[in-house]
């Protein structure tokens, strides 16, 4: 919530919605009892009215964006991708490391076989994890792995969890 507390606080914002409430329902009510006459007013103050809904609405959505869009930043997530399919994108990242590579996930299998490949035959791009740490005396890989207990419910991470076993 940084960015609404950086330009207005929320405090602020409230007395602001609830002023512009109390405005519009006194001008309605005032309509309704006919202390307001003219077509002028049958014309703006259901206006009003539709268009401090769809504000309201549309801040609320904002808001609840906000709010996801920080915890991704506190988080210091860079980019989500659709996919995991760019070795290229993945391999950029592996080899600029200079302090840590974090990788979450059922399994670390994939990402060494994409890119942990000791073998000579295997392309560049799929040795990159291995040229790095030669590279560089001062990289931490962190693994976060499931345990087996926890996914033993699922056949396909079970799965994987027994393949990556065997290796």
């Amino acid at each position: 919530m940084s960015i609404f507390s950086k330009i207005l606080p929320l405090r602020y914002s409230i007395i602001i919605f609830a002023s512009l409430i109390i405005v519009i329902l006194s001008l309605l009510a005032l309509f309704l009892f006919d202390v307001l006459v003219g077509p002028k007013w049958s014309a703006v103050i259901p206006g009003l009215l539709t268009g401090f809904v769809i504000a309201l609405f549309q801040a609320l959505l904002s808001w609840y964006e906000i709010k996801k869009v920080n915890e991704l930043k506190e988080l210091k997530v860079r980019k989500i991708l659709p996919s995991r399919e760019d070795p290229v994108y993945y391999g950029n990242l592996i080899s600029r490391s200079k302090k840590e590579i974090k990788l979450l996930g059922v399994t670390a299998q994939r990402f060494l076989d994409d890119f942990g490949s000791d073998s000579p035959n295997a392309p560049e791009h799929r040795k990159v994890l291995i040229k790095t740490l030669n590279d560089n005396d001062h990289i931490n890989i962190k693994l976060l792995l499931a345990d087996y207990d926890s996914i033993k419910s699922n056949e396909d991470n079970r799965n994987k969890y027994n393949l990556a076993q065997k290796d």
